[in-house]
């Protein structure tokens, strides 16, 4: 019986030790402080609220959103562990930063603690399964009504949860700004209302626009409709605001002048888009993802198009820019797989970085005399790009610009180029034919690397440096045209294997002369 006693006396302390857990509606609660809340998450394998108590801080924030990190990723495909987050019970915390639970897709609720005074940008942007935001009624800077965000005042609607169930949202009276992203892909909205005396915003047809209809703030992302025009007085869209909406068609008025960034992040049933004369800009990843897109014409009124435009549109096979666009923004057609051929317009002078990098089915691009620069991997991957003429007035060629670029044979850079930067050709394994400029005095790491269809190549005298290896694995290249002398070429300072997995012994040609 003693020894029964002392046994027992044991396992209860070994229980009073671990974290307090019982049931609260068929899901664990579970104690934590901001020393054990990191592995108390990740070692999650069923849903349940953590409740964290004892003082934390942003750094205790930035461990749990980390955690939910590793736990959506153990997740993959379906999100099984899903968290309600209370702090209610915790001291200290002055702050939510900017994104402080972005993209944590293993969030359901949260409880903001009364000590909160501002919560950052993008806070909960990307949580999906996110149903309610509860702030502590003792809190003086925020509130929640009906689990949505706002400011104390009301003035501010912050963040609607996307799994939030309703279909339908009233705008209230008091309501004068919408934060960024506020109803980015809410899962079950159609249609938004707004009531009478509001004084900044109004909905037509269950969309949201500000007073005056110029700009579209949120097309409801669970609304069914196939097509939508956008209305004569709308000059601008939001941004985010059709994230994930499920239209096909998409036709512009003659008024709007600015689709924002993201505006139509994630439309995966969008195939046609008309614009309408009088659009001057296409913001960063207006268009990112929109996966089903086929064609797109721009009218000439348009002068930029942004940062990632048409990312990843994968079906995208032509689109026609016009020469009123100056300017076009790095990866903008990023991973448009089916696009065969571009005409960059006269007028621009950079072709940004990574612009059409990964575009495999690209064959011809034709590039204008105004171009002055080649950004890093502006063609990077575009295995079926053959010839491209670089224009005289280029000066710069970016980092990995034709890294991989299968099918071109032949190259003539041009003459106001100074410096071959590292991994421009790699890979190249059909290049033949290289012109490289007298000017040129740097040749970077990597550069012919695996240009294992080279067979000869002519170098100027004024290379000081040939980087690591620049021409390695080119297996075939046997021979080096060198136009200066034995003692300058000993000068040219050459990086580590340089020629490694060339043909030994490599002939080297000095004084070489072109016919």
């Amino acid at each position: 019986m003693k020894k029964f006693l002392q046994i027992f006396a044991l396992c209860a302390l070994c229980v009073l030790a671990a974290p307090m857990v019982f049931a609260r509606n068929d899901e664990p609660v579970i104690t934590a402080t901001k020393d054990n809340v990191y592995d108390t998450i990740r070692l999650l394998n069923k849903s349940a609220t953590i409740e964290l108590i004892g003082e934390i801080d942003t750094e205790t924030i930035s461990k749990i959103k980390s955690a939910l990190g590793i736990l959506r990723d153990k997740s993959f495909i379906t999100i099984k562990e899903k968290i309600n987050l209370d702090l209610s019970k915790t001291t200290g915390l002055k702050e939510l930063p900017e994104k402080a639970f972005f993209y944590c897709l293993n969030l359901k609720s949260i409880t903001i603690p009364s000590s909160v005074e501002s919560i950052g940008d993008e806070a909960f942007m990307y949580s999906s399964n996110l149903t309610q935001i509860i702030v502590d009624e003792n809190n003086t800077n925020y509130k929640s009504i009906n689990g949505v965000l706002y400011s104390k005042d009301e003035s501010v609607l912050i963040c609607y949860p996307a799994q939030k169930s309703a279909r339908s949202f009233m705008v209230s009276e008091n309501v004068k700004t919408i934060a960024k992203g506020a109803f980015c892909g809410i899962a079950n909205l159609e249609e938004f209302f707004v009531e009478k005396d509001n004084d900044y915003f109004k909905a037509v047809d269950g969309v949201l626009y500000n007073k005056d209809g110029t700009l579209l703030v949120s097309y409801p992302s669970n609304r069914q409709a196939a097509a939508f025009v956008v209305p004569d007085g709308t000059e601008s869209i939001a941004e985010l605001a059709f994230y994930r909406c499920k239209l096909k068609n998409l036709t512009f008025s003659g008024n709007t002048k600015t689709i924002c960034d993201y505006a139509f992040v994630s439309c995966h049933r969008l195939e046609n888009v008309t614009f309408q004369n009088g659009l001057k800009s296409i913001g960063n990843y207006a268009f990112d993802n929109c996966c089903f897109l086929k064609k797109v014409v721009i009218p000439d009124s348009l002068e930029n198009i942004g940062k990632g435009g048409f990312y990843e549109c994968e079906r995208l096979k032509s689109i026609t820019i016009p020469c009123s666009v100056r300017n076009i923004g790095g990866y903008a057609f990023y991973h448009c797989k089916s696009l065969k051929s571009i005409q960059i317009p006269d007028g621009i002078d950079i072709i940004s970085d990574g612009i059409f990098c990964g575009c495999k089915n690209l064959e011809s691009v034709i590039i204008p005399a105004s171009v002055k620069e080649i950004g890093r991997s502006a063609f990077a991957n575009c295995s079926k790009l053959r010839n491209i003429n670089l224009p005289a007035n280029t000066k710069k060629i970016g980092s990995s610009a034709f890294e991989n670029c299968k099918s071109i044979t032949n190259i003539k850079i041009p003459d106001n180029v100074d410096n071959i930067e590292a991994y421009v050709f790699d890979s190249c394994i059909n290049l033949k034919d290289v012109m490289i400029p007298d000017g040129i005095e740097e040749i970077g790491d990597k550069v012919f690397r695996c240009c294992s269809s080279l067979r000869s190549i002519t170098i100027p005298s004024n290379v000081k440096s040939i980087g690591k290896w620049a021409f390695g694995g080119c297996k075939n290249l046997k021979t080096i045209n060198y136009k200066g002398s034995d003692n300058q070429w000993k000068q040219i300072i050459k990086g580590d294997n340089w020629n490694g997995n060339c043909p030994s012994p490599m002939k080297i040609n000095y004084n070489y002369t072109e016919n």
